[in-house]
Formats: C-alpha cells, structure tokens, sequence
C-alpha cells in the first residue's frame, strides 16, 4: 500500500512541476554540447571587468572600448603617426605632414601643415586656405594657388592670386597670375608677372597725353617720338618701386607722372632714369644725351 501511495504523490508532484516551469526561458551565454562554443545570444553580454584581460590567440588587447568604438566612424584608408601609408586620390582635412611625403592626386584641405618633400598632389586657395609649406620642399607637377610661406618650388605651375612670401621658385616652374615677393630662379612668368622688361613706343601726334595701358606699364624702357606742345606719360598701374628709363627722342620735353601728380620733365633728345616712389615718379639720374 505505501509502494503505491508514494508513486502517487510523485507522479503529481512531476505533473506540480511540469505546469510551474517556464518553456521559455534559457541562457543568453552558455557553451554548445561538448563545450567546444561558447555563444553569446541577443541580448548576451561579455563584461571584462577592471583586471581581467581579453586575449586573441595569446596577445592581449590593450586598447580601451572607447578606443575600440572610434573605428566605427573610421572608412577606407586608416594612417597613424608612425606607419607608412600610400594615399592616392584622397582628401586630407587639417592633416600635419611631415619628412618624404608622396601625394599622388591627393588634395589637401584645412588649413593642412606641410614641411618635407612633396610630389603631385593639389595646393590651392579653393582646395586649401591658406597653406603652410616650411623646410626644403620640392613639388614636381604640383599646381598650387594661394598663399605659401618658405620652400622651393621647382617645375611646379602657379596660378591665380599667389603670394610667395621666402619663398623660391626654381627649376622651370611656370607661372601665371600676380605674384609677390620670392625668389624667382630658372622660372617661366606668363600672364601680368610683377616683372617686366619690356619696350613700349609712342608717336606723339601733337600735344597729347599718352596714358599707358596696363601691358604698357609693365614696361621698363619708354621710347618718344615726334609731337609737340607739353605732353606727358600718365601711369596709373605701376606700384611703388617701379622703374621706368625715358628715351625722349620728341621734338619737346615730356612729363613721366602717376595719375594726378606732377612728375618729372626729360627734355627732348635726352634719356632719363625715373623710378615711383609711391606716389609720383622721382628723378634717379640726370638727364643724359642719349
């Protein structure tokens, strides 16, 4: 009687059991049969706490999950201070560059910090503001507009507005714009360069004025002919510095001025060396019987 009486209250204890238990409950970390897998379900976590140490095939990582987390926002090409790394057709934005640097259609932006030697690559007021090239630098094909400070450009081709301030510029560079200050060495200057040695004659019908064009005050020699009455030379794009030598072979003397000044008078037959001291034109030599 108690044989049966006890397989009684087990079979409802089990079927007690059975009805409590949830079906739908199970471990969110646990390790596969034979425990050769450990897995980590949705909604699992594996917490490393403070002194313990993740290990990948015996190395242990070091960097942080903050660390870790940067290198979601990180795509294509990753470079460090102390790797090497070929970056071809890529934007670098406030980058600091230093040593051997090849850009190979690189453009940099930013306001990017360069002192080395470079190769290709883009430098200009629209793709850079501004740009920051000190120590020996050497752009061969690169073309660069803008402002630059310090290095050599050599075989390079300059254009726009460009400001070259200790700089020099060598080795066949070609350049077109305005350009202020530098060295120019072995340079091709096309397109309104500072400098300019050039002739420009004038025939004076009678009296005229003769107001130079801006090609015609590039020019450091003015020849006169002919004429009569007072004429003058008004110049109105020369800076200051500007030199102008003044062969007057007109019947009378004439006037070299800047736009409402007074000048200086070379009288006829005579050649004169005239320099603009900012405001007018200044007498540098006599006049001379050329």
């Amino acid at each position: 009687m108690k044989k049966y009486l006890l397989i009684i209250l087990s079979l409802c204890l089990i079927a007690t059991l059975a009805f409590a238990v949830d079906t739908t409950y199970g471990p969110k970390v646990y390790k596969t049969d034979g425990g050769d897998k450990q897995v980590i379900a949705s909604g699992g976590t594996i917490d490393v706490e403070s002194g313990g140490i993740l290990a990948i095939a015996g190395t242990t990582v070091t960097a942080t999950a903050a660390e870790l987390n940067k290198l979601a926002s990180l795509s294509g090409d990753v470079l460090s201070t102390t790797n090497t790394k070929t970056v071809t057709n890529k934007t670098l934005s406030g980058a600091t560059l230093a040593n051997t640097i090849t850009l190979s259609g690189a453009t940099l932006t930013g306001g990017a910090t360069m002192s080395g030697t470079y190769t290709g690559g883009k430098y200009s007021a629209s793709e850079q503001a501004s740009p920051t090239l000190s120590g020996t630098v050497t752009s061969s094909g690169a073309t660069m507009s803008g402002t630059f400070t310090g290095g050599t450009y050599a075989t390079v081709t300059l254009s726009g507005t460009t400001t070259l301030s200790g700089s020099t510029l060598s080795g066949g560079a070609t350049m077109s714009g305005t350009f202020t200050g530098g060295t120019y060495s072995g340079a091709t200057l096309s397109s309104s360069p500072v400098v300019n040695f050039g002739i420009s004659p004038k025939t004076f019908i009678a009296g005229e004025d003769w107001t130079l064009s801006s090609a015609e005050a590039k020019s450091v020699l003015l020849t006169l002919a002919s004429g009569s009455g007072t004429p003058s030379i008004i110049d109105a794009f020369s800076a200051s510095g500007a030199v102008k030598i003044i062969r007057n072979a007109a019947n009378v003397a004439v006037t070299c001025k800047m736009s409402g000044q007074t000048g200086v008078s070379v009288a006829s037959g005579k050649t004169a060396i005239l320099m603009n001291s900012g405001t007018d034109y200044i007498r540098v030599t006599a006049d001379e019987t050329h």
